[in-house]
């Protein structure tokens, strides 16, 4: 799990500042509590994917990830939640997008 942290970075920073695409990928880790895990899954399948889901179709963002892990020593953390915008534009309007899907 140490090494995956270091790829995945790599492939952000290499994606978003070396190519010509100026998406923006806005990366979460997630730490879930009291072993409660399932509760942790229903939740962010059923709200923050679902949001994403509806962002998506409409054209508010461009791709969107649930990840799951196992935590580690170091990588303390359980889910790896990514929302990819096309651009800045987007990104700035991401408040207002949701506000509307909410």
């Amino acid at each position: 799990m140490k090494h995956l942290l270091p790829v995945i970075f790599l492939f952000f920073f290499t994606k978003t500042f070396c190519q010509a695409d100026p998406s923006i990928t806005i990366i979460d880790f997630v730490k879930i509590k009291n072993n409660n895990t399932k509760e942790a899954i229903y939740y962010y399948e059923n709200n923050w994917k679902a949001s994403r889901d509806i962002a998506l179709n409409r054209g508010f963002i461009k791709s969107d990830r649930l990840l799951s892990t196992t935590a580690d020593s170091t990588a303390d953390f359980d889910l790896i939640l990514m929302t990819e915008f096309k651009d800045s534009t987007d990104y700035n309007l991401v408040e207002e997008r949701f506000q509307a899907i909410f």
